[in-house]
């Protein structure tokens, strides 16, 4: 990564690393997030619970420059905090991780907005230049643990090649996406307090639509007829435009019947999936309107690949 020459390139750099260790990270079931064998016995919570030690750090030292404090050190080496994090972390609860890992990083893009360029970027009495700082504990200390995640997200979460196995996934998907739904205050679900304005309830229907659209794809082909639109949109634009239109719709919707709808759709979709052979699901030449992908792409894409987006951005509002 190239060295920063301005606030605003550090800056830049930062909010990547932060969008990148999502990216990373929100494809993971909560029940996944747990499992050791990351690094060693850690899991990605352990990861996570790391990264969120040393981002809190890092802020403690802005907010003791932004407020002309005098630096604070300690004779403690980094292995005995890393141990003394992982043993602190062990119990806690995922969503308490993600929640103070989210906030740590809000507030370090705030505290660098009141950090002068001369602080960043020129040795002063809190020693070497900050920016080198910043580099030391995000820029540089986040891609090695985004690799980790990754490598063991692809060794670990591998396909479904049986219908049980695709059916346990998306139960455990559901299990997942209903848990952190119930979990919120009812007077929450239809506050618009999550990204773009949007509610749980909102969150609800776009999982919901999405499930339809493939749900009658399902239906067709366990009719033994051709499906009236492909379970792929394809088209980024088209698919955007379609989620507004989903958006719009849920705006005039009550939420009885926004939840309702959810559990009737999964209902049909999960009875509709076990009927069918495992060889429609799983060959990818069986439906020449596939496109050479298994139908299992489909129903993995829209079930528990697509539940974890979702998950996450409801977990999102506890730090907002």
């Amino acid at each position: 990564m190239a060295e920063p020459t301005t606030k605003a390139g550090l800056q830049e750099q930062v909010r990547a690393q932060f969008a990148a260790l999502d990216a990373a990270t929100a494809p993971i079931l909560p029940a996944q997030m747990a499992v050791p064998g990351v690094n060693g016995a850690w899991s990605v919570k352990d990861e996570l619970a790391h990264l969120t030690f040393w981002d809190r750090h890092l802020l403690a030292r802005l907010q003791r420059i932004a407020t002309r404090q005098p630096p604070s050190d300690t004779a403690i080496d980094d292995d005995t905090w890393n141990r003394r994090c992982f043993d602190a972390n062990r119990a806690r609860a995922l969503d308490d991780v993600l929640t103070d890992l989210w906030r740590a990083q809000q507030g370090i893009l705030n505290a660098l907005e009141t950090v002068p360029d001369a602080n960043l970027f020129t040795a002063g009495v809190h020693g070497a230049p900050l920016w080198e700082a910043v580099d030391g504990a995000i820029c540089s200390h986040y891609p090695e643990h985004i690799a980790q995640i990754e490598r063991w997200r692809t060794h670990h979460v591998m396909p479904p090649t049986m219908t049980s196995d695709l059916l346990f996934r998306i139960a455990d998907g559901y299990a997942a996406w209903s848990a952190t739904i119930e979990a919120a205050p009812p007077c929450e679900l239809t506050l618009p307090n999550l990204h773009g304005g949007w509610s749980i309830k909102d969150e609800v229907a776009h999982v919901t639509f999405w499930e339809a659209h493939v749900l009658t794809v399902l239906r067709a082909v366990g009719a033994g007829e051709a499906p009236p639109h492909p379970p792929f949109v394809g088209d980024a634009a088209k698919i955007e435009a379609i989620n507004a239109d989903v958006f719009a719709a849920s705006q005039q919707r009550g939420l009885d019947e926004v939840l309702a709808d959810m559990e009737r759709t999964h209902t049909a979709f999960v009875r509709a999936v076990s009927e069918l052979p495992d060889d429609a699901i799983f060959n990818a030449h069986h439906f020449a309107w596939m496109s050479g992908e298994p139908l299992m792409a489909a129903i993995a894409g829209d079930t528990y690949e697509h539940y974890p987006e979702h998950i996450r951005n409801i977990q999102h509002r506890h730090a907002m």
